[in-house]
């Protein structure tokens, strides 16, 4: 949030459960309320935290690493200062595929574990992940050295194709932790083809779903749709 001068801007970091909430004209506390601020537009943003984990601070501004805008939703290339660490989001208009897949050609880690990398791609979480490999034909534990640079292209488009999807659907939503910005869950949990649904059938194949835990993060694949020597990379649609 850019305060006035644009020379500063509030940082939120939301921990495991914090949330920022908006709220139209003065209305009674929301659960594990912290912090709530009157906009110039008359709503109020609420910064929620059951857990508290998370925090917020007021931090200089500073050029983007590659002289883009910051991000969607502001034309100027400035950053919070410290976050520049932080590569662009898989649907960041600006994000430099190119770099992108340089940087996974490079790695010696399983490809999973690079999506979940904020350094070289950033959006991606870990239900996103499974389902974006799943959508693709990709075993998550292949080496991302081992896909050519078209496939990793391909595997963006996917990852990009599968988060589009899932805010059509306002994300995805076990519990009153994950809800939007003025409270509603999200639906795309009915869409999930893999996360969360170890040993149940695959929706495209029938066959038990596997799950593993690949560098400290559960995992759920199917062995037949996904094969560890698999095929090219499908397309997103």
């Amino acid at each position: 949030m850019e305060l006035s001068g644009n020379q500063t801007a509030w940082c939120f970091h939301l921990g495991m459960s914090g949330q920022l909430r908006l709220a139209a004209g003065d209305i009674t506390a929301l659960p594990h309320e912290r912090l709530r601020f009157t906009l110039d537009n008359g709503l109020e943003l609420v910064f929620c935290d059951q857990r508290t984990f998370g925090h917020t601070e007021v931090r200089a501004l500073e050029p983007t690493t590659d002289g883009a805008p910051g991000g969607m939703g502001t034309e100027q290339a400035l950053l919070p200062a410290g976050l520049g660490h932080i590569a662009r989001d898989v649907l960041d208009p600006n994000l430099d595929v190119s770099w992108v897949v340089s940087r996974l050609r490079s790695s010696r880690r399983a490809i999973k574990t690079k999506l979940l990398d904020q350094a070289t791609v950033s959006g991606i979480g870990n239900i996103y992940a499974d389902e974006t490999l799943f959508a693709a034909g990709v075993h998550p534990a292949t080496l991302a050295r081992n896909l050519s640079g078209e496939d990793l292209r391909n595997l963006l488009e996917v990852a990009a194709s599968v988060m589009r999807h899932a805010l059509e659907f306002g994300g995805t939503s076990f519990d009153q932790l994950y809800v939007d910005s003025w409270g509603n869950p999200g639906d795309f949990a009915s869409e999930l083809q893999v996360y969360g649904r170890g040993g149940q059938a695959c929706h495209q194949c029938g066959q038990a779903l596997d799950k593993i835990v690949l560098d400290g993060r559960a995992t759920v694949f199917c062995a037949h749709c996904t094969p560890a020597h698999h095929p090219a990379v499908r397309k997103a649609d």
